[in-house]
Parts: structure tokens; sequence; C-alpha cells
């Protein structure tokens, strides 16, 4: 299947935001990384680690957490068949597909904010692993499980964690500050599921969405101690949002003994897709800058670092040059509009070059969903840039609803689910001004 082809089948409205041969290309290059890069392929090429954990004739117990759940049981099931002896993943409550596995329970949660459903799905997994017959388990881990996997500590209600978790999105906490703060409020996040299951030999395979890869950080680390240096008391007064909890009420965590043998292995990450993406366009012929694969804060500062450094590399090279990166910004929500991270990158981005400018900006969400929108991402480049003003960019801005104008302009990417979810990528063409 040729990227065209692979673009089609990924992409809803791939004909209608494909209007030029740099689009073409862009959106073929970011299709076949979804494509090879599946989480129910990657999980196969781990074929002998997860029959050399269970031996020659044992059984396992198969449970999961996250985006990438359902496709991570495939590739487990397509490597163990019958030797599931039973299992249950919890999904995202607006996930379609299923592992197509008559002994897994399909269990639902919410995203981004733990809710009821998010708990009772949780208890039941947990049941599940506390009764299974099996002395090994296989955990399926992936991002999104922070929402969708949550049983509250005993001080707690999972009202309180998810307005917590609001607030704190809402006003551009890092991955860092939210689990500073998750370790303390949950029952399970922070190693504490581990410590629950004890002598039970556990296989954990991760698909990475946080920074840099930390393992403790996948799903707020519910197989892995978390590190208690941060003070979430301190952090919930720096982000603003203490007064959601009771007077008096205080937050601490205390790394947990863990009971249990884990082996943990992270088998996708952003940089796989970063790497990919390169290698594509320099097998294409293309001049290549690598920005690796830990972007982080602020967007708008973000994207105005990114601008800076293209223009200046621009300025010493004779030709235009492609550029990948990735990672995962924040965004500090004022308005009531529809957007995420990526959306709101590329309109920043649209904004930040002159109607004289070559370029082309690509940004998505792996998940296919990005922040409170339906759309996966968006494209921008200099052919639309000539169409739209300043002040109307500005506008939709200020109302964090980057996604209702790039639709206008036919630039959202809209894929749906996509059943894997390792951060954001981004990715894009700039020759500075034409001559």
């Amino acid at each position: 299947m040729d990227q065209e082809q692979t673009a089609n089948k990924l992409i809803q409205n791939y004909k209608q935001i494909a209007t030029n041969n740099r689009r073409i290309a862009a959106l073929g290059y970011l299709s076949i990384a979804m494509h090879d890069l599946d989480p129910e392929v990657v999980v196969q090429r781990y074929k002998s680690e997860i029959l050399s954990f269970l031996g020659d004739d044992r059984k396992a117990t198969v449970l999961g957490f996250g985006k990438a759940a359902v496709k991570m049981c495939r590739g487990v099931s397509s490597i163990l068949g019958d030797r599931i002896s039973r299992g249950a993943i919890i999904v995202p409550e607006d996930e379609t597909s299923s592992p197509d596995m008559y002994n897994v329970e399909i269990l639902q949660g919410t995203h981004p904010y733990p809710t009821a459903l998010s708990e009772a799905s949780s208890r039941r997994l947990l049941e599940i692993a506390e009764r299974s017959e099996e002395s090994h388990i296989i955990f399926l881990v992936s991002g999104g499980g922070s929402a969708i996997f949550e049983i509250p500590g005993k001080s707690f209600s999972i009202a309180q964690i998810s307005a917590v978790s609001k607030c704190m999105m809402n006003n551009g906490a890092d991955i860092n500050e939210l689990n500073c703060v998750r370790f303390a409020m949950s029952d399970v996040k922070g190693g504490k599921l581990a410590a629950k299951l004890k002598n039970r030999r556990i296989l954990a395979l991760y698909i990475s969405d946080v920074p840099y890869d930390d393992l403790s950080y996948i799903a707020s680390g519910p197989l892995i101690k978390g590190s208690n240096s941060c003070n979430p008391m301190e952090v919930l007064a720096k982000i603003g949002c203490t007064g959601i909890l009771e007077s008096g009420l205080k937050l601490a965590y205390e790394p947990p003994a863990l009971g249990a043998d884990v082996r943990n292995i992270l088998i996708l990450k952003n940089y796989d897709f970063v790497s990919l993406i390169s290698g594509m366009l320099r097998s294409d012929g293309n001049e290549v800058l690598d920005l690796g694969s830990n972007m982080s804060g602020d967007v708008e500062a973000f994207v105005q670092h990114l601008v800076t450094t293209l223009r200046n590399i621009r300025a010493v090279r004779t030709n235009g040059f492609w550029f990948v990166g990735g990672g995962e910004t924040t965004v500090r929500v004022h308005g009531n509009g529809k957007g995420g991270r990526s959306q709101a990158a590329a309109l920043r981005f649209l904004l930040s070059m002159g109607k004289d400018e070559d370029f082309l900006f690509l940004a998505a969400g792996t998940d296919g969903i990005d922040g409170q929108s339906p759309a996966m991402g968006a494209i921008v480049d200099s052919e639309i840039r000539s169409k739209i003003t300043d002040a109307k960019i500005r506008e939709y801005l200020e109302n964090d609803d980057s996604y209702t104008i790039l639709s206008e302009i036919g630039s959202v990417i809209m894929t749906g689910r996509t059943g894997n979810n390792v951060s954001d990528i981004f990715f894009g063409y700039y020759a500075g001004k034409n001559e």
C-alpha cells in the first residue's frame, strides 16, 4: 500500500485537506508512521519476551488500561491465544473497537478526567487481578490510563480527584506537577497497584506518552514507585488549585513497598515516530532537522522558539529543509471554544509566519483526539496564509477555539481514535521568504 492509499485509509477528510503536493507528502508520512507503529504490530515484535515470561505451558491473566489497550491486547492475543485464561482492559468510553477476545472483559473509563465510571471499572479490574488463579499477569499500560484507571485514596473521592485534575490542566500544569498530586490522592498510582498484588509475577508492556519516557509517569505509574521529592500541597498552591480541597486536608505521598515481582518493558515511544518520519524524509532525498522528542512547556512559547530556530537555521542554509519533533506542550485555557495542544500549535505557527514565507507545519496527537475537539490535529501552510488575517487568527486563539477556524480553512486532520498514544508529533517544511 503506497503513501496516498495509507493516508486515505487513516484520514477521514483526506481529499479535503490534501490540496497540494507538499500536503500530500506530509499526510503520507504521517499515515505510514501510524501504520508501521501500530500497537498491535509493535507488541508482536516482543513475542520472545512474552513467551519467555510465561515459560512452556503456563497461562496468564491479561489486564490493561489506556488509549492503546485494545490494540495491545490484540497483539498479545495473537501470540498467546487460549493461553490467556482471563482478562480485562479499560478503554475510553468512546472507544468503539474491541480486541475480539471472548475471555477479556471490556470496561470503560472517562478521559481526560476520571469519574465514577473510571472508578467502577478500575475496581472491577483490581478484583479480577486479585482473584486471578494465575500467578503470572501481563499488564498493558498506555497513556490515558491516569484518568480511566483510578481508585481514590481513603481521604478522597473521585469527584475531588476529577476537580483537581481539571483545575490543574486548565491552569497549565505539566506532567511532573500532575503526577506529584496524583500519587498522593490515588490508591493505585505511584506503585500502589503493584503493592496490592503480592507474590505475583508481572510483565508490564508500556507505550509512552510522557517526556523522557519515564515509566513511573505513564498512566501515573501504577506498577512503579514514584518519587516523593515534590510537595503536592506546594504544587497545588503554585498552580492555583488549593481551594478545591476541604480546609485541613493534606496531601502526601510515600512510595510503597512493592509486593509483586515486576518486569517493565517500554515497547513504543514518541521518538520512534520522530525517527521513522525523519528516515522517510531522508530516503526521499530531503534535508532534515531532527528536533528530538521532548518538546514541553507553554504552547505559545514553544512555537515562538521553534519559529526562531527555523529562521536562524535557514539564514545559514542555501535551501529549504524539513524538520521533525515531538513531545507534549501545555495550554492555559481562557476561552470556551474547541481545540487542543496540536491545533493551538498549528494556529500559532500560522500566525507567526509572514505572508511572504514558504512553509508547511503539521501537528497531531497520535491518539487521534486533540484536546476538547474531534480532530487529530492540523496542517497549515503558505497556501492558506494569504487567505486569513492576523486579526481573525487572534480572535479564535483568545477564545481557545482553534478547531473552528482550522475547520473553516480546510486544515484539521480527522481520524477518530487511532488506538495509539505516544503524545504529539510535529513536522514540516521551511524555506524562508520567497525570492
